[in-house]
């Protein structure tokens, strides 16, 4: 019988994912686990494979053609109106009243991070019928890229998916996971690195604000902003989804049993959120 060698290398991306898959033979899985037990960040490496893999598999339901033009009809509406307030804004700005109106002040650091979380929300809704669903794969290796510590919750138990994942901002410092439910619910989780300008004012603690049928949330953990938005949820299902997301960011770990089972019972009573 023969005894399996310790890896010269670190294992490759294919080698983790046959692995988690079960596709390695018992010397090149034994060699793995070993390279595991002596190295923690691959071991998490391995468990959140492990974990993004099962999200993606237990998300396989599609939204129907209609849906998914209703959703994008609901969008191109908003921005018409999003388009015509940039309009309105500039031409007070034009007119020197920054400084008549102490409403019209430019806006907070706070406030600006908030304005881009929402504005890369509406940009992916634009084209959430379009993008192919990432693989687990393409999700680890862009945490990776991120640079921090970060748990990226699973949401299948309320029947949303990861349809989405991308680092974006002129640095790249800002994640952005976008979910797609099967009755019409987009949800946007948004991660800041910490910066002075990204996260300077954001809270702690979980923080709620709701505007033109936009639910948002935002907190701190670490050395992460977060921001959650979603579009014509049930404000209780929103809020439960909201603290079991800080929960899991926080805790950098998955999603406890009584949790995973009260988002799916939550679900199982709500509205759609698109009728």
């Amino acid at each position: 019988m023969s005894t399996s060698q310790p890896f010269d290398h670190a294992p490759s991306w294919a080698e983790l994912n046959a692995y988690v898959d079960g596709e390695l033979d018992s010397e090149e899985a034994a060699r793995v686990a070993a390279a595991a037990a002596a190295d923690h960040r691959l071991a998490r490496e391995i468990a959140q494979l492990a974990e993004l893999k099962s999200s993606l598999q237990a998300s396989a339901e599609a939204l129907p053609p209609e849906l998914l033009q209703a959703l994008l009809r609901r969008h191109r509406a908003r921005r018409v109106a999003q388009a015509l307030a940039a309009c309105i804004l500039l031409a007070v700005m034009a007119g020197g009243l920054w400084l008549t109106y102490p409403r019209l002040q430019p806006p907070t650091r706070l406030e600006a991070t908030l304005q881009t979380a929402e504005s890369l929300h509406e940009t992916w809704l634009q084209g959430a019928g379009e993008a192919a669903e990432p693989s687990a794969g393409v999700l680890l290796a862009t945490l990776q890229d991120f640079g921090l510590p970060l748990q990226i919750p699973d949401l299948s138990d309320t029947r949303l998916s990861i349809a989405h994942i991308a680092l974006a901002g002129p640095q790249r410092d800002v994640l952005h996971v976008g979910y797609l439910g099967t009755r019409g619910c987009q949800v946007s989780l948004l991660a800041f690195r910490s910066q002075e300008k990204a996260v300077a004012g954001f809270p702690q603690k979980l923080t709620h604000r709701t505007g033109d049928g936009e639910e948002a949330y935002f907190w701190k953990g670490g050395s992460v902003a977060y921001v959650l938005l979603a579009d014509g949820m049930e404000s209780e299902r929103m809020a439960l989804i909201a603290r079991a997301v800080e929960e899991a960011t926080r805790r950098l770990a998955p999603m406890p049993a009584k949790t995973r089972s009260a988002l799916a019972h939550n679900r199982e009573k709500s509205a759609p959120c698109l009728a």
